[in-house]
């Protein structure tokens, strides 16, 4: 399972629950991938526009491990975010299903 430019348009009250229903969909050991742009000026999500989960790096490395409903096994520096070089999985979250 992977997205692009998805998660931060979900509300962050919302989270938890779109992660459950990710872990409910993938198999054991199954891999969601997730490109979600990190906004360092925001230490707490903040909605702009469409987007109702701006926020930075930190926040969304919190997020989504306190949730502890999928496990964090990757997430691209926030320096390096924009630099494709290594191509453009090389900036995804990488989310697993340990059960």
């Amino acid at each position: 399972m992977s997205s692009q430019d998805y998660m931060e348009h979900i509300h962050p009250d919302d989270l938890s629950a779109v992660l459950k229903e990710q872990k409910r969909v993938l198999k054991k050991n199954g891999i969601a991938l997730h490109f979600i742009p990190f906004y360092k000026d925001f230490k707490s999500p903040v909605q702009i526009d469409a987007h109702l989960c701006t926020a930075n790096r930190s926040w969304w490395k919190n997020i989504l491990e306190q949730t502890n409903i999928l496990t964090l096994e990757f997430m691209p520096d926030e320096e390096d975010q924009w630099d494709y070089t290594h191509g453009l999985l090389s900036q995804y979250i990488v989310l697993r299903n340990p059960e």
